[in-house]
């Protein structure tokens, strides 16, 4: 079989080794260093995750005209001496760390199949069963393996073109260097210009992957990039689009793409946006990424990931084949405001990482304590790369590819530009089996509504933009929210007040062997009140909960909701240091806890030195004998009810205020929707 060799070398390789790895490499290395994050962390998930495709993409591309195998034989030979990667083997074992090596020669990676001479019928059924085969085979780590062209000759002077490769060894850019060194030089050798140069020069001058994996030690090894991330990720969690349930349950794992025509127009208009706001195009359609996840997920703070290339900024290296990618966190507050506001949030959030860029995105979960995904959406903007140059020097031009893949982020907004004419194309990929073809249609038609506004008027404003059609908005708010309910004057105290004075008899909790009616319950809760006002809580104060359920947890829930008190549930069984983050949170002016709790969560308290008292409550049941000093009058519908956190994605808890209002407009929905009646009996499994 024909082999390649690799062109001359500069830098210096091996440099990132130690001498015990160095004297374990093989004999034809000519150079190696450790995996890149990234790296390491796609190859990790691919082998654990034991699914065949997983970090594996197949683009194949159905071409037109005679092709020369010899000529492409060639030009893959040339490709190969070109790119380390093609001359690259992954070692996950065998080394004091993960490492890969570059071999001196590889055997050409190129497999031809001739289906010329097969009926029409056969050849669909083969080239299916090869994309199946070719997916299912996976990769021999250990071996140069991990990227690969196929060719299937066709009847009619046809042939289908096939790039198969490991997510860990090369990005969508790299992809398209490939496209464009592959065929510029089959196409040089079929039109008689002849091999490249005599030095064999690849036009890296003396860049290598080496240069990006130094780079990213530097930044794990300095102080200052963690902590940005760390202080930028205070608090955040994921934006995540809610699923609309219209998928069969039968679905198979799969990569469903949408690609969206954008209307004759909108690419311009968002160019002359972009100009106005002195910002690259890029951060315009992030700032339309970012409006259409906040209203898709209801939230006004948006944690999504961003693409980004850690390519050393010099010409040689943006020659170079590699996995150059690191998913950066984007966290932008999308504020009421303009269109302008929301740009300007983007450019800045950019403009702050900028410094801290190479610091790896497996990294900033290890150091935060995250073990599942920080993201779940992600936005990415492929650069303009030279494939158009094909189509001018051979009038060659590379169709659209079908895409076989599968990777860990379930949502992604692909913005590329056209092989050939350099045309805004956008694309939405997405985990088929969570995503239907009716949401995902939708989602595309908000982020084209987004774009339109901007571009149409940057400094309109986008809080009062409608991103919906008129028919999708007569559907969320008539057909999705149920009745309009008109909420009764007051807040849940003054209805629980009014049911305790009807039935003062009827029992109201039952835990166990306890049970109180509503007069004991309400005197309870009278007692507990006084109790908290007593060791300084006013209306307004959060009072964080900390108690096992039974009837004390139940009592001083019920004080501080009859109050004015802001209610705080802790689960008593977290690490001591996570209540007491959650109650520095919240402001927590008390934390009520057994007497167990009051010993483990005080020094957590004191560590991190928030001021909230401790108050150890009496696990007996209560006397029910109110004090006659009950303090200060009950709440009003626009206060704080109780503030509830959530697990929070960046491992510190994150906490929603709910309000007496929306309190009430809650119990009252669940009340109408399940039929309540007086004689029920719920169980209370809520915090």
């Amino acid at each position: 079989m024909a082999q390649a060799t690799a062109p001359r070398r500069h830098g210096v390789p091996f440099s990132l080794l130690t001498a015990e790895d160095r004297a374990a490499l093989p004999a034809d290395a000519v150079d190696a260093h450790p995996l890149s994050t990234l790296q390491s962390g796609v190859l990790f998930e691919a082998v654990s995750a034991g699914r065949p495709g997983l970090y594996h993409d197949v683009l194949t591309y159905r071409l037109t005209g005679p092709l020369d195998v010899s000529a492409f034989t060639r030009a893959v030979r040339e490709l190969a001496e070109r790119h380390p990667i093609f001359r690259t083997s992954f070692h996950l074992e065998g080394f004091s760390e993960p490492v890969q090596i570059v071999h001196a020669r590889v055997s050409v990676p190129l497999r031809v199949t001739d289906l010329s001479g097969l009926p029409a019928g056969e050849v669909g059924r083969r080239l299916a069963a090869d994309a199946e085969r070719e997916l299912a085979a996976g990769f021999d780590y250990g071996t140069c393996d991990l990227v690969r062209v196929r060719v299937h000759l066709l009847p009619g002077d046809e042939y289908q073109y096939t790039l198969s490769y490991h997510d860990a060894a090369i990005d969508s850019t790299s992809v398209r260097i490939v496209h464009h060194d592959l065929f510029d030089a089959y196409f040089r050798l079929t039109s008689g210009a002849g091999e490249p140069g005599p030095d064999g020069s690849d036009g890296s001058d003396g860049h290598s992957y080496r240069d990006f994996v130094a780079a990213e030690r530097e930044a794990l090894d300095s102080p200052g990039p963690a902590e940005f991330w760390r202080a930028t990720l205070d608090g955040a969690e994921g934006t995540r689009i809610p699923p609309y349930g219209d998928v069969p349950p039968d679905t198979p794992e799969g990569l469903g793409v949408r690609e969206v025509e954008l209307p004759a127009g909108l690419a311009g208009a968002v160019t002359d946006a972009a100009e106005r706001l002195s910002v690259p195009v890029p951060t315009v359609l992030a700032a339309a990424h970012v409006k259409v996840l906040s209203l898709l997920s209801g939230r006004t703070d948006v944690l999504t990931g961003y693409e980004h290339s850690g390519r050393p900024e010099a010409a040689g290296a943006q020659r170079l084949a590699g996995l150059f990618l690191n998913t950066l966190p984007l966290r932008v507050r999308c504020r009421p405001g303009t269109w302008r506001d929301l740009v300007g949030a983007v450019r800045d959030a950019e403009r702050a990482w900028q410094p801290h860029r190479q610091f790896p995105m497996p990294e900033i979960k290890r150091r935060l304590g995250i073990r599942g995904p920080l993201v779940e959406t992600v936005f990415n903007v492929t650069p303009v790369h030279a494939l158009g140059e094909l189509a001018r020097r051979y009038g060659f031009v590379l169709p659209r590819a079908d895409l076989n893949a599968r990777t860990e982020f379930p949502f992604r907004a692909e913005f590329g530009h056209d092989h050939d004419t350099g045309e805004l194309r956008f694309a939405i990929h997405h985990h088929s089996d969570r995503f239907g073809p009716d949401q995902i249609g939708r989602v595309a038609g908000y982020y084209l509504a987004a774009l339109r506004a901007i571009g149409a008027d940057p400094d309109a404003r986008h809080d009062r933009a409608e991103l919906m059609d008129p028919a999708e908005t007569a559907l969320v708010t008539g057909g999705f929210c149920g009745r309009d309910r008109i909420l009764p004057a007051g807040t849940f105290a003054d209805q629980f007040d009014r049911v305790a004075a009807t039935w003062p008899d009827r029992t109201a909790l039952v835990h166990g062997d306890q049970r109180l009616d509503y007069a004991a319950l309400r005197a309870a809760a009278e007692e507990a009140a006084d109790r908290l006002h007593a060791h300084g809580l006013r209306p307004g104060d959060a009072c964080a909960v900390a108690l096992p359920r039974g009837v004390p947890w139940a009592v001083t829930m019920l004080a501080l909701l009859l109050r004015g008190g802001v209610y705080v549930p802790v689960d008593p069984t977290h690490p001591p240091a996570r209540i007491a983050a959650a109650a520095d949170r919240a402001g927590a002016v008390l934390l009520v806890t057994d007497a167990a709790g009051a010993a483990a969560i005080s020094p957590a308290l004191a560590e991190r030195a928030v001021r909230c008292r401790v108050v150890a409550h009496d696990a007996d049941a209560p006397t029910g004998r109110a004090s006659a000093d009950r303090g200060p009058a009950g709440p009003e519908p626009g206060d704080d009810a109780y503030i509830l956190f959530t697990s929070g994605t960046t491992g510190e808890p994150k906490g929603a205020r709910i309000t007496h209002a929306g309190m009430l407009n809650h119990l009252l929905a669940k009340v109408d929707e399940l039929g309540l009646v007086p004689d029920d009996r719920i169980a209370q499994t809520a915090s």
